[in-house]
């Protein structure tokens, strides 16, 4: 069977006159092939692109905010209608974190462990740091979460390090 590319889809849709592009939902493509982009994870959704900031902001703080936004938008449309569920200690829950030495993980949160975006820890030194997030950035599967992971580094970056700019 072949195969084709959600813009070869699209592009083929949009020739033939098509201008609602909703059925690629329903041909085989994966929601990881589905979400590409922010404007992709919102097509999902059925939301706007609108950011809480102008997308031009100076300011880091709306900056991150942006950045932020997008993520959660983009974990939305990953997780398709899987929600997580804190009371289910059993739940396999992923999430992504950056080492901001500029390494990139991702774990699983064991046992209903506490989700979270960021982990440090030190044994043997008089002081222990956490850095936990939300569940809006919790993923249901490894696959989902590396994508996440890794296929939005600049979104990533525009939450995390506002201040740098990949433009």
């Amino acid at each position: 069977m072949k195969t084709y590319t959600k813009q070869q889809i699209e592009k083929a849709m949009k020739k033939a006159g098509y201008d609602d592009l909703s059925v690629l939902k329903h041909l085989d493509l994966s929601i990881i092939e589905r979400v590409q982009s922010f404007e992709d994870a919102c097509d999902e959704l059925g939301k706007g692109y609108d950011l809480p900031f102008d997308s031009n902001t100076k300011d880091l703080i709306e900056r991150s905010t942006n950045g932020y936004y997008k993520l959660c938008v983009i974990a939305e449309a990953l997780n398709e209608e899987w929600k997580i569920d804190l009371n289910n200690k059993k739940q396999e829950v992923w999430w992504n974190w950056v080492d901001l030495r500029g390494v990139l993980a991702g774990g699983v949160a064991d046992n209903g462990a506490s989700a979270g975006f960021g982990y440090s820890n030190t044994i043997y030194a008089p002081s222990t740091a956490y850095t936990y997030v939300g569940s809006l950035l919790c993923l249901r599967s490894k696959p989902i979460a590396e994508h996440l992971r890794l296929g939005f580094i600049p979104i990533w970056c525009e939450y995390l390090i506002p201040e740098f700019d990949l433009k």
